[in-house]
């Protein structure tokens, strides 16, 4: 009789522990999968250069229109974009972005972003 009931809490233990296995190990391959991916692909890239974009200069047409005191104020300029490199530690490219400043009012005009 006891050993029964071993066997039977073995078998229970063995069905969870298969129903487990066959629930996660697609989850898991994949999760691993692009893990190591990841990993290989990072080892490939150290020490090359990132190639520089196709197209490095972009300018866009910039128009607002606001209203002080009642009187409807509207500027109209170009927005323009520069490819500035690749930022190693960051990881990210480099663009500056500025106006170009044909509107008679006082604006900061130039900033680096990612």
């Amino acid at each position: 009789m006891k050993n029964m009931k071993c066997m039977v809490v073995l078998v229970i233990v063995f069905v969870v522990i298969a129903l487990v296995v066959y629930l996660t190990l697609p989850w898991t391959l994949l999760l691993g999968h692009g893990i190591v991916t990841d990993i290989a692909d990072s080892i490939k890239s150290i020490g090359q250069e990132k190639p520089s974009p196709t197209i490095v200069y972009g300018e866009f047409t910039l128009e607002l229109v606001y209203e002080i005191d009642g009187e409807i104020v509207e500027v109209s300029d170009i927005y323009i974009c520069e490819y500035k490199g690749y930022d190693k530690e960051s990881g990210k490219i480099r663009w500056k972005g500025y106006i170009s400043c044909k509107a008679a009012i006082p604006i900061e005009n130039s900033f680096e972003a990612f």
